[in-house]
């Protein structure tokens, strides 16, 4: 198996997701589809809006909307009740730090810990779900011209709009891509090292790994050599592997998390009421045209569901190692000799300033005496 197609529906009442109302309502005014004298303080939901084909009396174009939640307003939702806001005093220690990253959101999820300092000890991870922006499906009108207004003295933003509509549906869909998933890569040579070796070697990731997912957890720690045969170079990157069954209770969190979207707002609210999943074998007939295979999902079907993934790694042999071990020479080399170009750019900067100055000051100087010689 290679991916998992999924088709998310919602339901709800009014606007849970809100733009940058300003420019909004000033291109809605040039569309025409916002008629008439706005306040200056609006607020209005995300929306898509498409040409209808059709034209009005002048010949302009007409345009129709339909509100929209966004892609990252789902993503932040999906995972918001499984982690706290996550800061970098999560690094402070290496037992809570790889906690996190190979727990269930985290390795989900997906996560960037940037470090300024030393960027050769960043750490990233891709997620491996990808999820559109849900389009509204129903008729639904907003109103968008409900009129409020605020407490306290009169100021120009007294006056207030905020868009409304009643019950709305909506439609997303997405991909669990298992390759991303069951790999994680402690390599920073190919740009997304999302562990630290010395976690392997001390045995950090055995311990964290059964704490996660029990004694009976199916993984393999390091060197691994893509599978994928449109790549023609292709090298031994250390990581983590994780088995099927590992795996199987990674696709199951996120299809629980997908079903547990529920968006509140102070007056309104939208929530995932279907879910439908399609296992993806061969991506050149498995498509999400394709009406055939598709499964409901409910607590049974999660339960019941195990993945079977394809082999996107096998494991480096002597002599693929061997071709990584002088990879690692000159990459290190290469980026020695970065740093030493690098150091030496900025002395001679600095020595250019340094003479700059002591120019100026030679300069100033000399004026300076010239000026006393003139009196």
């Amino acid at each position: 198996m290679k991916q998992v197609f999924f088709k998310l529906k919602l339901s709800g009442n009014g606007c849970v997701n809100f733009d940058d109302s300003a420019k909004q309502a000033e291109l809605l005014s040039k569309l025409g589809i916002l008629n008439g004298k706005t306040t200056g303080n609006i607020k209005l939901a995300k929306k898509v809006i498409s040409d209808t084909g059709k034209k009005d009396e002048k010949g302009n174009p007409i345009y129709d909307y339909k509100v929209k939640i966004s892609a990252d307003c789902l993503r932040h939702h999906t995972f918001e009740h499984e982690v706290d806001v996550v800061t970098p005093a999560v690094q402070m220690l290496d037992t809570m730090y790889c906690n996190y990253l190979l727990s269930n959101v985290g390795i989900t999820r997906g996560y960037m810990f940037a470090l300024s300092s030393d960027v050769g000890k960043s750490l990233k991870r891709k997620s491996p779900l990808t999820i559109v922006d849900a389009i509204q499906t129903n008729g639904a009108k907003s109103q968008m011209f409900e009129v409020g207004t605020t407490s306290g003295p009169r100021t120009d933003t007294s006056l207030f709009s905020c868009e409304k509509v009643g019950e709305i549906e909506y439609e997303t869909h997405g991909v669990i891509d298992l390759k991303t998933l069951s790999f994680i890569s402690a390599d920073e040579k190919f740009d997304r090292m999302g562990l630290y070796t010395e976690w392997i070697d001390n045995g950090l990731i055995d311990k964290v790994m059964k704490s996660h997912y029990g004694e009976n957890a199916q993984y393999e720690t390091g060197f691994f050599v893509s599978n994928a045969k449109y790549l023609t170079n292709t090298f031994a990157e250390c990581g983590v592997r994780l088995g099927d069954n590992v795996v199987t209770q990674l696709v199951r969190y996120i299809l629980r998390s997908l079903l547990g979207i529920d968006i509140r707002r102070n007056n309104a609210w939208a929530r995932a009421v279907s879910l439908e999943v399609k296992n993806v074998n061969n991506p050149l007939e498995d498509t999400f045209n394709d009406e055939s295979d598709w499964k409901q999902v409910d607590e049974d079907y999660i339960d019941s569901l195990e993945i079977k993934c394809d082999d996107f790694y096998h494991k480096a042999t002597e002599e693929e190692t061997k071709e990584l071990v002088e990879i690692n020479e000159k990459y290190l080399q290469n980026s020695n000799d970065k740093k030493a170009a690098k150091k030496k750019k900025k002395e001679e900067k600095r020595q250019k300033q340094a003479a700059k100055k002591a120019e100026k000051e030679a300069a100033a100087k000399a004026e300076a005496e010239a000026s006393e010689d003139g009196e």
